[in-house]
């Protein structure tokens, strides 16, 4: 799949970022009144998917089963400003639920055995992947126009 990619970013430069980064991704989909709802979920990059799991009766999972079209975005409020925004195909995986909330609890929770870790991970069974197939991406990063020197 190519991936449209604009800013000052080279693909590679963007998978670093998705793969080292640790705050959740916004998805933004649309409602039935063709308004946008905005979620945040925590995130898992493997090469050109972006994963998120959710509980099965989630509202966004309606969302993207009705319009698979989404937008995302994956940045820091904290300075220095940088960051990915873009437009992706989503995708519902059932079987895959358990698979990246098996991922997501430890990189999120570095305690894996607390007691919010052990809840989580108790309701794998009722988990459910969201694949996000970005389709373009937007990127920037304001690093060297904000540091202290």
């Amino acid at each position: 799949m190519t991936i449209k990619i604009t800013g000052p970013w080279t693909l590679e430069t963007v998978r670093t970022y998705l793969t080292d980064t640790e705050i959740p991704v916004q998805i933004a989909a649309l409602n039935d009144d063709n308004l946008p709802v905005l979620i945040s979920l925590w995130f898992s990059y493997e090469p050109d998917h972006i994963w998120c799991a959710t509980q099965q009766g989630a509202k966004i999972l309606k969302l993207l089963a009705k319009n698979p079209v989404c937008a995302f975005q994956i940045s820091s409020e904290h300075m220095p400003y940088k960051g990915v925004r873009g437009h992706a195909n989503a995708s519902i995986h059932e079987s895959d639920g358990a698979r990246i909330l098996d991922k997501l609890v430890p990189k999120y929770l570095k305690e894996g055995d607390s007691k919010f870790a052990k809840w989580l991970l108790s309701r794998k069974k009722t988990e459910v992947a969201i694949r996000l197939d970005p389709i373009s991406v937007t990127t920037w990063d304001f690093s060297n126009r904000m540091t202290n020197s």
